[in-house]
């Protein structure tokens, strides 16, 4: 259960869905979705900036074509450039060069409350599920005007649920009674800080494998995967989904067979001794 919901353990991300370097067709995206429905995986998250607004446009096609009852996730707060359509294979090119220039982000009401409702186009939809506000800033998250932007949605049922989309747990409000810190995405693997041990918080994890910090611990994980039985992708979707507070975990792919990998992460309560032994990575990085 997410707020109330029932959703997926297993959710599909789509980061690099309709990126440039990514190489996904649409058939593959489609072989995607498909399985997802096959296995009741039922949570897509996306964001409006993830392929300049083509990863939405995919899902908003791909899923006019499907009657499996999806929950959708998107976010907003990164600029990304939408030039005319002829012109938009530049699309990426120019979000990076708006990056570079300094126009990373913007969270200005009126601004959140646009992108909002062009991801509502692209995807077809009159609403999403959850609305998370893509790592803002602080004066962001202060912000009452903001605030009263996503609830005045909220109202008009364009958004079923907002809540904050955050790297590390150092960016979280302090206080429990901000109305978007309830609800939070970020990143769970044995790497990261214990997000998850905040009290009254509903966690959507991502960035499960840890990335760098995998390349650098494989040896060792690989060992505990050995022991579980599991594949290394497969051990930490599990670690992922074995701790306390994470409703749904995020896997960003694009092909039907790394899904079904991943499935077989979340069927399997890790043992104390392998959990021990993953939480001593974090311990040694000291995060």
């Amino acid at each position: 259960m997410l707020c109330g919901k029932e959703v997926s353990i297993l959710g599909l991300g789509t980061g690099r869905l309709a990126s440039l370097g990514a190489g996904y067709n649409r058939k593959q995206a489609a072989d995607c979705l498909h399985l997802a429905a096959e296995h009741g995986i039922n949570l897509i998250d996306t964001a409006d900036s993830y392929g300049s607004g083509d990863c939405e446009r995919l899902l908003g096609q791909l899923l006019s074509e499907t009657r499996h009852p999806f929950l959708i996730s998107t976010k907003a707060g990164y600029t990304y450039c939408r030039l005319p359509a002829l012109l938009s294979p530049l699309n990426q090119v120019g979000k990076k060069i708006l990056h570079k220039l300094g126009q990373r982000q913007c969270f200005q009401p009126a601004v959140i409350r646009k992108n909002l409702e062009r991801s509502l186009r692209r995807l077809r939809r009159d609403r999403v599920d959850f609305f998370f506000l893509h790592d803002p800033t602080p004066e962001a998250l202060g912000d009452q005007k903001l605030l009263a932007e996503i609830l005045r949605a909220k109202q008009e049922g364009k958004i079923g649920h907002a809540g904050i989309s955050i790297s590390s747990a150092f960016g979280l409000p302090t206080s429990r009674d901000h109305p978007l810190a309830c609800l939070i995405q970020t990143q769970v693997n044995p790497w990261s800080q214990k997000t998850i041990e905040i009290p009254n918080r509903e966690v959507v994890a991502n960035h499960v494998f840890g990335a760098e910090n995998l390349a650098r611990d494989q040896d060792l994980v690989r060992q505990v995967a050995a022991e579980e039985g599991m594949t290394i992708r497969q051990l930490l979707v599990a670690y992922a989904a074995n701790q306390a507070g994470v409703r749904a975990v995020l896997v960003g792919t694009g092909r039907a067979e790394h899904l079904r990998e991943n499935l077989g992460g979340v069927k399997k309560k890790l043992s104390p001794h392998s959990l021990q032994k993953l939480e001593k990575l974090g311990q040694a990085r000291g995060v």
